[in-house]
């Protein structure tokens, strides 16, 4: 056992000698470490020192990069303090009668500027060490080209090589760098406590010390790599810590908590950290994760570990009653107003339903996956298909099923989450779902990101009561509910194919070393398993016989692409995306308006306290194999957006939101516990309707309010286009501009026109580009033209109809710009009426 009483003094001694020893090391093998880095603008993995470069380039004689204007070359292993003896191959090539290129290394002391010539020049530079930060020096390349380059590339100096070779003067000057010293000993320092819960004293201090003398011998052979794949993880480092004593507070101070005290104090500290931490300023998140911390580790030494599935029974009238009420506040708060919000339409919503429409139409196209038009498994595009058909093609006709399937997954949490953790919590769960605006935004969207979670619930569920039926008759009716669902979730959306895996650690989770439970098992297992593969065969089969295509989404977004990892070390860049993730329910979540609040945490105030609770539930009782389970779910989910770009992404993290919201649940569960105890059943019961009524106010307000009264919200969709598609329907369905004959001219151009295409399916429309017409357009005719443009587009827009075309409405003004989303042109009183009628569609 780690920290065992009265030994304080020999682990203050171990450490202490361990330290001496580690630093002992690593300063000698930085002392006689000679790094050296040579970089050909040719080479493959340029990029990885290179910042803020174009791609390579050739002429007759040389091969070479543009830098930007702010370029930076990244030094991975110069842990020397030395300055740095640095030989480049540059050019700046400038008309004779422009100023030359003045190259500027600007976060060195004192700053160094020079001039560019415009051939081809080498240049040698003795340089004071740049900064030092988690992942290395990084030299900053600051080019001032004035006039710039007469291209549409930013370009300042290009390079075709350098060299960096470390350059001591002094001894001082071999000495490693203060920072990567302090991480290197407390990296050794935390292993070796990782270690002694294990092994002896002795052993373990050996196999730190060995360990030690390997980074030694390798930062002394290869330092660049060294400092490459072997970056400053302080926050890694801080986790690691905080898992190591977390466990030796909780029993210092639990025996003498009192229950009462410990719980307000532990809430009001979360309560004051969600206050602050949304707030993202610096100094306040200082103050905000301490008082998170405090709060959980208060709330966890006072309360009650994880609750068996059976320790709070509920009335089955009474589930009936509060699942119904449930799933009505779910479908609510997804179909109200899905005409008008969100705003407009995006273009991979348009998209979608163009698919959908094509598979109505084309008896030949069946697709099991879409590459390049969709980048998606197809499931989506059948599954909006029939809506589609019956009602047109609306932006809520594609919206409607992914909102239906995202109203009927609190059901599902319930159903996966009551075996485990008994009925209160499973609707406590559920209701938190049915409110998340995380959830209903989501829901909302022509996207399959919801589907996924769904049929993942429903697999848990079937998975629970696979282990625990008695009779086969039971047991094989939930393997053939956990095939099904299993094999239909992989043509989701891609994080859904992380459900076979999640299922899989589960099972071995939730079963360990029971050999009895397998061999009861294993044979319905194996049919969920055959019959999974066999729904999935034709999808398995695309992406054999098409892996570019089938992994091209997922290799865009993965942040081990060349874009994201440039000038990055791989272990740092996933160390930031982790703290990313480790605030987004809390502290900021997405910052993509459409998916989220920008920045906003993904979680209200309210889910989040108890969200905080729940953990620290499950890290106290992490002995309990359903607080591990619940665990190991909640980080196999955020695999997708741990490893992908654009972090926090709610899309792409939307398979944690189910076991995120479980541990809110379990959090109210055992608040609740803990208030009802001493008779106060009836103030407990309004407690949790005020609540969850709360919880309903600062979600809908969020949602219906807040989120589209946000310009970065408005950006995100095509709003312009979804308004001038709606109109051209309502005039194309004028009975009185059919029998008159009249055209309908709406806009295409270079943009993306999947909105207009989508929203004028089946319509008789032809097109304005701009400049011109598709087809004469003839004394009868109407034109709906952008209206956010010059004034000369605007006014070469009246004239394509002719001289006797007038303005005859216009839409409502962008909020970006104050002009009207788009004009409208026509001919005639008839047009005029026409339009009228269809900007006042209630009138």
């Amino acid at each position: 056992m780690i920290f065992r009483p009265l030994a304080w003094r020999t682990w203050l001694l171990d450490l202490a000698l361990l330290g001496v020893a580690v630093a002992a090391i690593i300063i000698a093998a930085t002392w006689l470490a000679r790094p050296t880095l040579t970089i050909q603008a040719a080479d493959a993995d340029a990029r990885r020192y290179l910042g803020a470069f174009w791609a390579k380039e050739q002429n007759a004689t040389d091969t070479y990069r543009w830098a930007q204007p702010d370029a930076q070359l990244r030094l991975f292993g110069f842990e020397q303090r030395g300055p740095l003896l640095v030989r480049v191959r540059l050019s700046a090539s400038r008309p004779a009668n422009q100023p030359l290129v003045q190259l500027t290394l600007t976060n060195i002391e004192p700053a160094l500027r020079f001039t560019l010539g415009r051939e081809w020049r080498e240049y040698t530079l003795l340089l004071p060490a740049p900064p030092h930060d988690a992942e290395g020096r990084l030299l900053a390349l600051h080019s001032l080209v004035d006039p710039p380059y007469a291209e549409s590339r930013p370009l300042g100096f290009a390079l075709s090589s350098i060299s960096v070779v470390a350059h001591p003067l002094t001894p001082a000057d071999r000495l490693p760098d203060g920072g990567r010293l302090a991480f290197l000993v407390l990296l050794a320092a935390t292993i070796y406590g990782a270690l002694r819960r294990r092994l002896a004293r002795g052993p373990a201090f050996a196999l730190v010390l060995a360990g030690a003398l390997a980074l030694g011998a390798w930062m002394l052979v290869a330092p660049i790599a060294a400092g490459y794949w072997l970056p400053n993880l302080w926050l890694a480092l801080a986790l690691a810590w905080l898992a190591l004593l977390a466990p030796l507070l909780l029993r210092a101070v639990h025996p003498r908590l009192p229950a009462g005290p410990a719980v307000g104090a532990g809430l009001l500290a979360l309560g004051l950290a969600q206050a602050l931490l949304p707030l993202q300023q610096g100094w306040l998140g200082v103050l905000g994760w301490p008082l998170l911390l405090l709060g959980g580790m208060l709330l966890a030494a006072a309360l009650p570990s994880v609750p068996p599935a059976a320790a709070q029974p509920v009335a089955r009238r009474t589930v009936l009653a509060a699942l119904a009420l449930i799933t009505l506040v779910a479908l609510g708060l997804r179909l109200l107003g899905l005409d008008a919000l969100p705003l407009g339409m995006w273009r991979d919503e348009a998209r979608h339903g163009l698919l959908a429409l094509r598979i109505l139409h084309d008896p030949a196209y069946r697709p099991v996956y879409v590459p390049g038009m969709a980048d998606l498994p197809a499931g989506l595009f059948y599954l909006v298909a029939p809506a589609i058909g019956l009602f047109g093609p609306e932006p809520w006709a594609v919206r409607l099923m992914p909102a239906l399937c995202g109203a009927l997954t609190p059901l599902a949490l319930y159903w996966a989450a009551r075996p485990l953790f008994g009925a209160r919590a499973a609707l406590l769960s559920a209701a938190l779902l049915a409110l998340s605006v995380w959830h209903i935004t989501l829901s909302r969207f022509a996207f399959p990101t919801v589907i996924g979670p769904l049929l993942t619930l429903v697999a848990l569920g079937c998975l629970w009561r696979l282990c625990r039926a008695e009779r086969v008759g039971a047991r094989l009716l939930a393997a053939l509910g956990m095939g099904l669902a299993v094999g239909i979730t992989v043509y989701a959306y891609h994080t859904s194919r992380l459900t076979p895996l999640v299922l899989a650690l589960l099972t071995c989770l939730w079963l360990g070393r029971d050999w009895r439970a397998w061999r009861r098992v294993l044979p319905f297992l194996a049919l969920a398993a055959v019959l999974a593969l066999a729904l999935a065969a034709p999808l398995i089969r695309y992406a054999w016989d098409n892996q570019a295509g089938f992994s091209k989404r997922i290799g865009q977004t993965s942040i081990f692409n060349p874009d994201s990892l440039e000038i990055r070390a791989p272990l740092a860049r996933i160390e930031q995306n982790l703290g990313l993730h480790l605030g987004m329910w809390n502290v900021r979540g997405d910052y993509i308006g459409r998916h989220n609040l920008p920045n906003a945490p993904m979680l209200d105030p309210l889910t989040g306290v108890l969200f905080a609770v729940g953990v620290a539930l499950v890290l106290a009782g992490w002995r309990d194999r359903r607080a591990r389970l619940l665990g190991a779910w909640v980080l196999l989910a955020l695999a997708a957006g741990l490893f992908s770009i654009e972090a926090p992404h709610a899309m792409r993290t939307v398979e944690s939101l189910a076991p995120s919201i479980v541990l809110a649940g379990l959090g109210s569960d055992a608040v609740l516990g803990w208030a009802a105890t001493g008779g106060r059943r009836t103030w407990v019961r309004a407690g949790v309707a005020v609540v969850l009524l709360a919880v309903l106010l600062l979600n809908g307000l969020r949602y219906f309010v807040a989120w589209p009264a946000r310009n970065q919200v408005y950006e995100q969709f095509y709003v312009a286009d979804t308004h001038i598609g709606l109109l051209a329907q309502r005039l194309a369905r004028d009975p009185l501009l059919a029998a008159g004959g009249y055209r309908l001219f709406i806009p295409s151009g270079p943009g993306d026109a999947s909105v207009l295409n989508y929203l004028s399916f089946g319509l008789a429309v032809e097109h304005y580009d701009g400049q011109s017409l598709t087809v004469p357009p003839g004394d009868r005719a109407i034109l709906i033209a952008y209206g956010e443009l010059p004034p000369g587009d605007v006014e070469r827009a009246a004239g394509a109809l002719g001289p006797a075309a007038q303005q005859l409405g216009q839409g409502p003004r962008s909020p970006l710009t104050g002009q009207p989303e788009y004009v409208v042109f026509g001919v005639g009183d008839v047009a005029r009426a026409a339009v009228q009628r269809a900007l006042d569609p209630a009138r």
